[in-house]
């Protein structure tokens, strides 16, 4: 009796027992697996997927699979990205430790807007002052809306201050300007998901059209037309003050240099020269004997009259000013060459050996005013569109070349 109760005991125990041994705990981490693919279905290799808030960063295989293990319950944002694609993400919610499957399809890789072309204003294109119209092109390759910045401005770089255009889709604008001179304008293009491009900077100019106030004008031939004014003392500008004033329309550019003064002697030695410089294309002045050059900031453009002034003042500064406005300026030091050497305008003389004329200007000149004094900015606005008289103070020199024809 005693061994068969031991026995119903000892089974009991081993029940229990085994019944415990097979108890199972619930996962408490998840699977999180997936297919990597493009637009067009195809499985992408070795795309990079990771969550927030972060757990594992894998990479998917051969054939775009990916596993994603040990997430804990909780939600989740997945994301794939791929050098040559776009980044996708997907959200999931983990719970209970299951496996949640994350495909994902990559887009294309976001291209950038194309170059803007700026198609009005050309590059050193020349504007009448007043409105002025810019239009430029572009498109995007993934066919994004584009938004336009527009910057301009008379000095570079740029600044923000310079910007007339934000997060505009047209491709045109019209504003109004009200003072000469370069003009830079640029084109950024940025596409919604934030790529940008940007134009060409295009410099381009504002010019008012005047001409001078007169009848007639000298027409030099590019030849043999110049003008010499004999040794004078008057005339020995290099010393103390003076202003020199022309209206000139060079016809074309020929040679290296096209002369509108020149005080020079056949030593090569030269009180000042006058000049357009077909290299740069700008207005130009040079002494050799004072150390200085000017140098204009203005495009020459053929067949368009410009008023130029050269002024010195006893402060030791010599200034260049184009249709009234100061292009360039420097100050004074060196000496000066032989007061009798006589002022040619139109050219100057030939190097060291013959004294031939050379460097002759072709083109129109009128208007010619040579002065004693320093005129300033104020004066030379005032009164370079009107004809004076020739007993004006300080107006040593006055050739309006009104009488048709003859010679100087």
């Amino acid at each position: 009796m005693s061994y068969l109760k031991l026995f119903v005991l000892l089974s009991t125990v081993l029940i229990i027992s085994s019944c415990d041994d097979k108890t199972v705990q619930p996962p408490t981490t998840g699977i999180i697996k997936g297919v990597v693919k493009d637009i067009n279905g195809g499985r992408v290799r070795g795309a990079i997927v990771n969550t927030l808030p972060p757990t594992s960063s894998v990479t998917t295989d051969s054939i775009g699979e990916y596993i994603i293990s040990d997430v804990k319950d909780g939600d989740y944002t997945v994301t794939g990205s791929h050098p040559d694609y776009g980044n996708t993400t997907i959200p999931i919610r983990m719970t209970s430790g299951k496996i949640i499957q994350g495909d994902m399809i990559l887009p294309l890789k976001n291209l950038p807007p194309s170059t803007p072309i700026i198609e009005n204003p050309l590059m050193n294109q020349r504007i009448l002052i007043g409105n002025v119209d810019i239009s430029w092109n572009c498109s995007d390759p993934d066919g994004d809306v584009i938004q336009y910045y527009l910057l301009m401005s008379k000095t570079q770089p740029f600044t923000e201050n310079d910007t007339l255009l934000k997060n505009v889709v047209v491709k045109q604008y019209s504003t109004i300007t009200t003072d000469t001179g370069n003009y830079y304008c640029q084109v950024i293009a940025k596409d919604v998901r934030g790529a940008i491009s940007q134009s060409q900077i295009v410099k381009f100019m504002i010019y008012e059209d005047i001409i001078p106030e007169t009848d007639y004008a000298m027409q030099f031939d590019g030849m043999s037309t110049f003008g010499v004014i004999p040794t004078s003392s008057l005339l020995h500008l290099s010393k103390g003050e003076y202003t020199i004033e022309t209206w000139i329309n060079m016809e074309q550019f020929t040679g290296d240099w096209q002369m509108f003064f020149a005080r020079d002697n056949t030593n090569d030695n030269n009180d000042y020269l006058f000049f357009i410089d077909r290299n740069s294309r700008r207005f130009k002045m040079f002494s050799r004997n004072l150390s200085i050059t000017l140098d204009g900031k203005s495009d020459v453009i053929p067949n368009t009259w410009y008023h130029l002034a050269l002024v010195q003042s006893n402060d030791g500064f010599v200034k260049l000013y184009v249709n009234g406005l100061l292009e360039a300026s420097t100050t004074i030091s060196g000496s000066v060459i032989d007061p009798r050497v006589p002022l040619r305008i139109g050219c100057r003389t030939n190097d060291i050996t013959n004294g031939l004329p050379d460097n002759v200007f072709r083109g129109m000149m009128d208007e010619t005013r040579i002065w004693n004094i320093a005129r300033t900015e104020n004066e030379i606005r005032a009164n370079f569109r009107k004809r004076i008289s020739a007993t004006t103070p300080g107006l040593i020199l006055y050739l309006n070349y009104n009488e048709g024809t003859g010679s100087i």
